[in-house]
């Protein structure tokens, strides 16, 4: 036997599994709030860009107390989109590689967050600088197989050599993107490309290769959502046509265009549609005869087209485009022979453009120092990382060494405890052995009913195949001497016939015996008492059987009729009783002749259920006292009667034989149990015939 374990459980064991869930939870849920927090400033950043500072700083906060890193870094590009926007490119770049220097970021996220980076290094004029982070977000583009954003950064690179001045490497960058594009079946930002590509070309002189290329990139910002592409294609194109003296064709662009602008709502277009056609009349112009009044005439209109624009430039603040505006108004000045105004403006332009190249200047060197200075807390914040490392080290060596003292002293705390918990055990162990004890007796109870059920149903079984053997006995006793008379006297043919229809009906009812066998031997325990269902519809039961065995009743030339005007309940096992009457219905059909009425009666007296099956031939009338006599010759069947007798007693009721109609009419009655206080069921239908309640000993 196996001595019984401790089920005990250590003392806080539920309590740190508890605490550590709650924690879990505390985490998962500043995590969820993070993202929520970065779903509402993306959504904001467009027309609010406070509040959408406000939720990303809140959102950074969230993940910065949740240690998700993937969340630190979505925040600062939230963060450094938002400084985009506010102009603030430096504060941009610092909080874009605040991003990238955060562990665990996933490729997609470090590639975006690269791409941001080298633009804004670009736009704040270190486009040295900007090279290697659009090379590296390039490399990851190309791994993830994203095209369209590989694309836009080899365009992106392309600006950035176009700012170091090397402008092979950008034409070379900006037809890398184009065949990219080409390649992959990308529309998107096609014009764009065509459009730096021709940029470049008009930057060589090459006026004829950048009208293709603008006429490629028109037609290829023909969607809806590229009327801003194709508006910036325009006027490039205008400008190139004015290179090749092809001023009618320019200034049909700038129409275009200007239409374009005004429809896009876009100050920045509409200044460079302006821009574009004093550019195309100032060419015309030149190319006039000295003196004469289209020269004079295409400068007055180039004069009037730029003046309102050097104006609308400065309220917007787009201080380059009013210097190239000045510039592009001393050149018109010089040609209508105003010399001095002329000087005057060159002279404002180069002014504006010292300061903004000053400016400019300042924010690189902000940029660059907001950089060096990352980078100098970055070396500060290591160099602190490592002796925080070093001083957890020497932490935790000294918890080991409070670990072994604690465990020291544990051991002799469990040399203490050790003897109470063998006497526990002890105790637990004689407890079991006595629970053990009663279990087995109550099991050695339970085996000695089950033999004692087991030796009833042996000797009912006995005494069934005492009854077959003696139902089978009379047909082969018919079948012998009816073949002794045979071999004997043969007789004449009519005496043969006689003979062998014995014989075969002897068969028939060997046969009939052996089934009835078989068919009690499938049966379970029958004599065995079942759990009675309070509610066993009776007339639907006795409907069914009788649709069964009026295929037997047509076959022989009997009739078949339930009367059954009520419903009746009993309180017995559906598929036992149906079993019983199945076989009853069979031993009265089989031995009744042809041409005779059975009819089944089911009635209700006070809680008893009757039915009442008609016997025609007397096949049953004192079919109990035949059981227990000697056979007296005539065949009948002991083991269908006897298991129907044993059946209806294990069901709770009785069997017997009743006196119907005019004598000597006979009928088999059954008298089960019904649900108390249950009402039968009237039905219109009265009943066939009277009937006798009394049943006979």
């Amino acid at each position: 036997m196996n001595t019984p374990r401790s089920t005990g459980r250590r003392p806080g064991g539920f309590g740190a599994f508890a605490l550590l869930a709650l924690l879990w939870c505390c985490v998962a849920g500043a995590q969820s709030a993070a993202g929520t927090l970065l779903e509402q400033a993306d959504a904001a950043i467009g027309h609010d860009a406070d509040l959408a500072r406000s939720l990303a700083q809140r959102a950074l906060d969230e993940a910065i107390g949740a240690s998700d890193s993937a969340r630190q870094a979505q925040a600062y590009l939230l963060l450094g989109r938002i400084d985009l926007l506010q102009g603030k490119p430096t504060a941009a770049i610092v909080a874009f590689e605040r991003a990238l220097a955060l562990p665990q970021t996933s490729p997609e996220l470090r590639a975006k967050l690269l791409t941001y980076l080298g633009a804004t290094l670009d736009r704040s004029g270190l486009s040295v600088d900007a090279v290697a982070p659009q090379q590296e977000a390039l490399a990851l583009y190309l791994d993830a197989r994203n095209w369209q954003d590989a694309s836009a950064v080899l365009a992106n690179l392309g600006n950035a050599y176009a700012g170091q001045g090397d402008t092979a490497a950008a034409r070379a960058h900006y037809e890398r993107a184009l065949a990219l594009k080409r390649e992959h079946g990308i529309t998107r930002g096609v014009g764009s490309a065509l459009n730096n590509l021709a940029d470049a070309a008009l930057g060589d002189g090459r006026h004829e290769e950048a009208v293709t290329l603008l006429q490629e990139a028109i037609a290829a910002s023909s969607a809806p959502g590229d009327l801003g592409a194709r508006t910036t294609a325009q006027t490039n194109l205008a400008m190139a046509l004015a290179g090749l003296g092809r001023f009618d064709e320019a200034l049909a662009q700038v129409e275009r265009a200007q239409a374009q602008a005004l429809a896009l709502d876009d100050t920045s277009r509409q200044l460079g549609v302006l821009r574009a056609r004093a550019t195309v009349l100032l060419q015309r112009a030149r190319a006039a005869a000295p003196g004469s009044s289209a020269r004079a005439l295409s400068l007055r209109e180039a004069a009037q087209n730029v003046q309102p624009a050097i104006a609308r430039a400065r309220d917007g603040e787009d201080l380059v485009r009013a210097v190239q505006l000045t510039e592009l108004l001393s050149e018109i000045r010089e040609e209508q022979g105003d010399a001095a105004g002329a000087l005057a403006l060159l002279r404002d332009a180069r002014r504006q453009r010292e300061a903004i190249d000053a400016r400019a200047q300042g924010e690189r060197r902000a940029a660059a120092s907001a950089r060096f200075e990352y980078a100098k807390q970055s070396g500060e914040l290591a160099v602190l990382r490592e002796r925080d490392a070093a001083s957890n080290d020497r932490v935790r060596t000294q918890r080991w060494l409070l670990l072994a003292l604690g465990l020291a002293g544990l051991a002799c705390v469990a040399a203490a405890l050790f003897a109470l918990r063998r006497l526990r055990e002890r105790h637990r162990f004689d407890q079991t052995l006595q629970q053990r004890n009663r279990e087995l007796a109550a099991a050695l109870d339970e085996a000695n009913a089950q033999h004692r059920r087991s030796d009833a149903y042996a000797a009912s079984h006995r005494h069934l195949l005492q009854l077959a053997s003696e139902d089978l006995r009379a047909p082969l006793n018919d079948i012998r001497a009816d073949a002794e008379r045979l071999l004997a006297d043969p007789g004449d043919a009519d005496r043969q016939h006689r003979r062998i229809a014995s014989i075969a009906r002897a068969a028939a009812d060997l046969i009939w015996v052996t089934d009835q066998m078989l068919e009690s031997a499938r049966e379970p325990d029958f004599a065995a008492p079942l759990d009675p269902h309070p509610n066993t519809p009776l007339r639907p039961l006795l409907r069914d059987l009788l649709d069964e065995a009026s295929v037997h009743a047509l076959r022989h030339q009997q009739d078949l009729a339930l009367d059954a005007p009520d419903e009746v309940e009993a309180a017995v096992h559906p598929q036992r009783l149906r079993a019983v009457l199945h076989e009853l219905l069979e031993l009265v059909l089989r031995a009744s002749p042809a041409h005779t009425r059975c009819v089944v009666r089911l009635r209700r007296v006070g809680d008893t259920a009757r039915i009442l099956v008609d016997d025609p031939a007397g096949a049953a009338a004192g079919w109990q006292q035949k059981m227990d006599a000697p056979r007296d010759g005539a065949h009948v069947p002991r083991l269908g009667f006897a298991w129907i007798a044993q059946s209806i007693d294990a069901l709770g009721g009785e069997i017997g034989t009743t006196m119907h109609g005019a004598p000597p009419a006979r009928a088999i009655a059954i008298l089960l149990p019904c649900v108390p206080g249950a009402a039968s069921t009237p039905v219109t239908a009265p009943a066939t015939e009277p009937w006798d309640p009394a049943l006979t000993p």
